[in-house]
C-alpha cells in the first residue's frame, strides 16, 4: 500500500514536471525561431532584447588561479562583435563560466539551443519514468514494455551525461570564435560526468536483467 502511494506521488510529480518541461521547451523553441526570423521581419528597425548568456570554460590555475568572479584581464578579449552589443563586462564566475549581457542574436541562440536540448532529454526521461509507474500502479510492472523503458531511461541518462557536455563544449567553442577570445588561462570546457555514465550503465544492465526476468516468468507461466 505504501509502495502504491509512493508510485502515485512520483507519477503526479512526473506529470507536473512534464508539463513544465514541455512548456519550457515550447517557449525556448519559439524564441529560437524568433531569433532566426526576427531580423528579417523587423528589417533592422528594432534592437534585439538584451539577456545574460554564459558558456563553460576551463581555467588554467597555474596562470590564472584565484581569479574568481572577476572581469577578464585587459587584452584577454578581442571581440569582432561591435561593443554596443556587449552591454556588460565579460565575467569569469566562480563556477568557471563566461557570463555577460549581449543583444547579439547568434550568441543568444547558442545559449538557448544548449538549454533546449537538456530540457528535451529530461522531458523524454520523465515520460519513460511516468509510463513505467503507470504499469506499476496498474499492477503489471514486469512486462517487456517496462524492460524497454528501463533501457531507454539508461540511454537518456547517458545522453545527458555525454551529449550535454559535448553541446556545451561546441557552444563555448563557437562563442570563443565569435568573440575572438585570446587568453592563456581560458579555453572551452569539456566536462563529461563519470557519475552520469556509471548510473546509465547500471540502468542498462538492470534493464537487461529485468527483461531476462520477464522472459523467465513468461516461460514459467507457459509450463504451468
Amino acid at each position: 500500500m505504501a509502495t502504491m502511494k509512493l508510485a502515485k506521488t512520483i507519477r503526479f510529480l512526473c506529470d507536473l514536471w512534464l508539463g513544465c518541461g514541455i512548456a519550457g521547451a515550447a517557449g525556448y523553441a519559439i524564441w529560437i525561431i524568433w531569433l532566426f526570423i526576427g531580423p528579417m521581419m523587423l528589417k533592422g528597425s528594432a534592437q534585439p532584447a538584451a539577456r545574460w548568456v554564459d558558456f563553460p570554460v576551463s581555467l588554467n590555475l597555474s596562470q590564472g588561479g584565484g581569479m574568481g568572479a572577476n572581469v577578464l584581464p585587459e587584452g584577454a578579449i578581442i571581440s569582432t562583435v561591435p561593443r554596443k552589443l556587449m552591454l556588460s563586462p565579460i565575467l569569469l564566475t566562480n563556477t568557471q563560466e563566461l557570463r555577460f549581457v549581449t543583444t547579439n542574436r547568434r550568441i543568444q541562440m547558442l545559449d538557448y539551443v544548449d538549454d533546449i536540448m537538456l530540457i528535451l532529454l529530461v522531458v523524454a526521461l520523465l515520460y519513460m519514468v511516468r509510463q513505467f509507474l503507470v504499469d506499476v500502479i496498474d499492477g503489471a510492472p514486469f512486462t517487456f514494455d517496462n524492460a524497454r523503458r528501463l533501457k531507454w531511461i539508461g540511454w537518456f541518462l547517458l545522453l545527458i551525461g555525454v551529449a550535454k557536455p559535448l553541446t556545451d563544449y561546441s557552444a563555448a567553442s563557437w562563442a570563443f570564435s565569435i568573440l575572438k577570445i585570446q587568453s592563456p588561462v581560458l579555453s572551452p570546457s569539456l566536462n563529461i560526468s563519470l557519475a552520469w555514465i556509471l548510473v546509465s550503465l547500471f540502468i542498462l544492465i538492470m534493464s537487461a536483467t529485468f527483461r531476462y526476468g520477464v522472459e523467465l516468468e513468461k516461460e514459467r507461466s507457459l509450463t504451468v
